[in-house]
C-alpha cells in the first residue's frame, strides 16, 4: 500500500518507479539519501534515482541533482551541471533553485559574475517569500552602484522579522556603518543580538567587538567575553583569537596564559595567521606552557607561509641560533630575505650581519 512501512513501502516505490512514476523515483532517492526503508545509505544510488525523477519532470528532484553536482555528492562535482539543473528546478517552480542561481551569479562561483542575472533569478523567489532570496537580493541592492539602501533595508527587515538570522546579521552590519550607510549603534546592537541569540557566530563575534570597544554603547569587557566565547565555541577563528588575547591581558576574563594558548591553538588550526604567530611566540618562550621551540617553529612556518614578515624573521632567528631546529645559516638567510622583501628592516639588518 502507498502508506505501507518498511519493505512494503519500498516495494511499492520500486513498482511505481518501474512503471515510470517520477514521485516513486524521487521517494527512492530520498530513501537512499537517508538510509531508511531498510536501505543502506548510498549517495550514488540516491543520485541515480533523483536523476531519473528529474528527467521525468520532478522539480524537487532536479533541485536535489543540482545540489549533488554542486557538492560532488554521489557524482563528480560540476558547477556547470549544477547550474543547468538549478535552472530546470527553477522553471519547475522550486524557489530555492532561484535563490541558489542568484547567489552563484552574484558571487561568480563557477559562472561569470552577473549581478543583473542574479537579480533576475532572485526576484521571483523573493516575491514568493523565500527569505534567503530576500536577503541575497537585499545585499545586491546595498552593494549596487547606485546603491538602493531603502529597498535593501526593507528586504532585510522583512526577512529578519520573519526569523531569518542571516538577514538580522546584515541589518546589524548595515546599522554598524557598513554598506556606506550612517551608523546607528543602538539598532546595530538590537539586530546583532537578534541574530546572535539564534546561534549565529558572526553576529556573536560582532556583538562581542562592539561591547569590547564601546562602539556606541558602554564598553563592557565581561559582556564582550561572553559573546566572543559563544562564537569561539562555534569555531569562529577571529573570536577564538580575540578571546586568547583577552586571556593574555586579563581583559573581561581572569588572566590565564594556558587558556590563551588553548584558544590561540584553535584559531591557528583554523588558519588565523596572527594566532599562529602569537601561539608560536608563547610556545617558543614558554609562556603559559613548558618551552617547546620545535612546535613554535612549526607555527611560525604556518604564519610565514601566509606572508607574515614577523614570522619569517622569527624563523630566520631560530635557524641562525639553532633554536627548535638545527643551526642553518643558509635557511636563516632565505627567511631573512623573505621578510626583507616585505620591507622588514630588522630582517635587512640581519642580512647585513650575516654578510
Amino acid at each position: 500500500a502507498a502508506d505501507g512501512q518498511g519493505e512494503t513501502a519500498l516495494e511499492y516505490y520500486r513498482k511505481g518507479a518501474a512503471a515510470g512514476s517520477d514521485v516513486a523515483m524521487y521517494k527512492l532517492g530520498v530513501s537512499y539519501t537517508s538510509g531508511n526503508l531498510g536501505l543502506v545509505k548510498d549517495d550514488a544510488q540516491a543520485f541515480g534515482w533523483f536523476l531519473k525523477a528529474a528527467e521525468n519532470g520532478h522539480g524537487t528532484a532536479a533541485h536535489n541533482i543540482a545540489v549533488f553536482y554542486s557538492k560532488g555528492t554521489g557524482v563528480e562535482q560540476s558547477t556547470e551541471k549544477a547550474v543547468h539543473w538549478y535552472e530546470v528546478a527553477a522553471k519547475a517552480g522550486i524557489s530555492a533553485a532561484n535563490t541558489h542561481l542568484g547567489r552563484l551569479y552574484a558571487a561568480g562561483e563557477g559562472v561569470k559574475r552577473d549581478l543583473k542575472l542574479a537579480a533576475q533569478w532572485l526576484v521571483p523567489a523573493a516575491e514568493a517569500g523565500d527569505m534567503e532570496a530576500k536577503t541575497t537580493l537585499a545585499l545586491l541592492k546595498l552593494q549596487a552602484e547606485p546603491r538602493d539602501a531603502a529597498s535593501g533595508q526593507d528586504l532585510l527587515s522583512e526577512a529578519a522579522n520573519a526569523g531569518h538570522a542571516q538577514a538580522a546579521l546584515h541589518l546589524g552590519h548595515m546599522f554598524a556603518g557598513r554598506y556606506g550607510i550612517a551608523a546607528n549603534p543602538a539598532d546595530a546592537v538590537k539586530w546583532y543580538k537578534t541574530a546572535a541569540e539564534t546561534g549565529n557566530a558572526e553576529a556573536q563575534f560582532s556583538l562581542g567587538i562592539i561591547y569590547l570597544n564601546g562602539n556606541g554603547v558602554s564598553a563592557d569587557a565581561e559582556a564582550a567575553a561572553g559573546w566572543l566565547e559563544r562564537a569561539a565555541h562555534a569555531d569562529h577563528a577571529a573570536a577564538q583569537f580575540q578571546l586568547a588575547v583577552m586571556f593574555c591581558t586579563g581583559q573581561g576574563v581572569p588572566k590565564d596564559l594556558p587558556q590563551a594558548i588553548i584558544w590561540y591553538d584553535l584559531a591557528a588550526q583554523m588558519g588565523h595567521k596572527i594566532a599562529q604567530y602569537n601561539l608560536a611566540v608563547m610556545l617558543s618562550n614558554g609562556q603559559g606552557c613548558e618551552p617547546d621551540p620545535a612546535r613554535g617553529y612549526h607555527w611560525f612556518e604556518k604564519a610565514a607561509a601566509q606572508g607574515m614578515p614577523e614570522a619569517q624573521l622569527a624563523l630566520g632567528d631560530m635557524c641562525h641560533s639553532g633554536s627548535g631546529v638545527p643551526k642553518d645559516d643558509t635557511a636563516a638567510r632565505r627567511w631573512y630575505q623573505e621578510a626583507a622583501r616585505s620591507g622588514n628592516q630588522a630582517a635587512e639588518k640581519r642580512l647585513q650581519a650575516l654578510g
